[in-house]
């Protein structure tokens, strides 16, 4: 990607509203999104596509978020997936990290949240590449799952030295993903 290029983010989830509010938020934001609104469109679509960032929805019918995370990294191992969920758990959290997820995020996010994760991605900053997930990342999900009304936003690799996850509390107005 050259310096003045937008990103290019494919946007996956089979929920249709969350998709259009994505594609708007990106848009206007900088990036050049491409939807797919199952995981299996999105496997079809991944090579050719070759995108900058994948922006996956965890639980969609056949083919899942954890799916499309193997086969993007499978790909392009220093690809960028972040992946959202409403339904978050422990064991979900724990398996995106392993599986060397950019981030994960539970839905509803609000705009501002995804967008300052977006821009952290090294496609998006022109950064190094990351390095593969830590301890630390498995830990705070723990945390994150013993702790309630938290998110914890799981990223993989070192940002100027500091690796780790980073909470964000109570929703505020503005979320994409409610309802």
């Amino acid at each position: 990607m050259t310096p003045d290029a937008k990103p290019t983010v494919l946007v996956i989830d089979d929920e249709t509203g969350i998709l259009e509010s994505l594609r708007i938020l990106l848009k206007n934001e900088g990036f050049t999104p491409i939807i797919a609104n199952s995981g299996k469109q999105a496997l079809e679509q991944l090579a050719d596509l070759r995108p900058d960032i994948v922006l996956s929805d965890v639980r969609m019918p056949n083919v899942g978020g954890v799916q499309v995370l193997s086969a993007a990294r499978a790909l392009d191992p220093e690809i960028p997936v972040i992946l959202m969920t409403a339904q978050a758990t422990l064991q979900s959290a724990m398996q995106a990290v392993n599986e060397g997820a950019f981030y994960y995020i539970q839905k509803p996010f609000r705009n501002d949240e995804m967008l300052a994760i977006l821009r952290r991605t090294p496609e998006a900053t022109g950064r190094e590449p990351l390095a593969p997930p830590g301890d630390y990342e498995a830990r705070a999900v723990r945390e994150w799952a013993a702790g309630g009304d938290e998110q914890v936003l799981a990223r993989r690799g070192p940002s100027r030295g500091d690796r780790g996850a980073h909470r964000v509390h109570d929703p505020a107005p503005g979320r994409v993903g409610d309802g």
